[in-house]
C-alpha cells in the first residue's frame, strides 16, 4: 500500500486488501503438468546418455525448460477471482502515457472524470511514464482500473484509487476501453 496517501500500490494490491470481495485461484491441474514437466527436466538433465543428440544444445534446452517450469510451479498459475460474479479476473491491457504532453495533474483528472476517450488519443511513451492498468472481469462485466507511476527504475507506485465500472457503465465505456490498447 502507498503508506503516503494510502492507496493500494497496484490492483493486485487492491485485490489482496478486499478479501470480502476477491480470492486467488491456483490451477492444480496446469501445477500438476508444469511439475511433470520441471520432473522430466530435471531427469534428463541427470541422465544425459538418454538422448543422445547434440548433448549441449539439448543440456541447453532442458536448463531452459526447467527455469520455465520451475516459474510456472512456483509462482505464475495463481489468479485472482470476484468471489461475486465468480469471474477470473485477468490483465487486459497497459498503456504508458507521455505526461510531458498532458500533465500528470490533468491526466489524473481525465481519468477521474472517466474521460477515456480523451486518454485513447494521448501519446504513449517508452520509458518511465505514467500507466493505466486495465483489468477485466469478464464473466461479471467488470472493470477495474488505475494509473500507476515509476518513481525509480523498478518501483511504482499509485496515482489514483481503483476506478471499478461496471454494470451500463461498464457497456458504455467498454469499446473506447477496448480501443485504448
Amino acid at each position: 500500500m502507498n503508506s503516503e496517501i494510502n492507496l493500494p500500490g497496484n490492483l493486485y494490491d487492491y485485490y489482496r486488501s478486499n478479501p470480502s470481495l476477491f480470492g486467488e485461484k491456483i490451477f492444480v491441474a496446469k501445477k500438476i503438468f508444469y511439475s511433470i514437466g520441471l520432473l522430466a527436466c530435471i531427469i534428463l538433465l541427470m541422465f544425459p546418455s538418454i538422448i543422445s543428440v547434440y548433448p549441449w544444445v539439448i543440456r541447453i534446452f532442458l536448463i531452459s525448460g526447467a527455469v520455465y517450469f520451475s516459474y510456472r510451479v512456483f509462482i505464475g498459475e495463481k489468479t485472482f477471482f470476484n468471489k461475486v460474479t465468480g469471474g477470473v479476473i485477468k490483465p487486459l491491457m497497459v498503456k504508458k502515457i507521455d505526461v510531458d504532453r498532458i500533465g500528470e495533474k490533468d491526466l489524473i483528472e481525465t481519468f477521474i472524470n472517466k474521460d477515456f476517450e480523451k486518454i485513447v488519443f494521448l501519446t504513449e511513451a517508452k520509458k518511465k511514464a505514467v500507466q493505466l492498468c486495465i483489468h477485466e472481469d469478464r464473466k461479471g462485466k467488470v472493470f477495474y482500473c488505475q494509473l500507476v507511476k515509476y518513481f525509480s527504475s523498478s518501483g511504482f507506485r499509485a496515482l489514483t484509487d481503483v476506478v471499478i465500472l461496471k454494470g451500463a457503465v461498464y457497456h458504455k465505456y467498454e469499446p473506447v476501453i477496448r480501443s485504448i490498447g
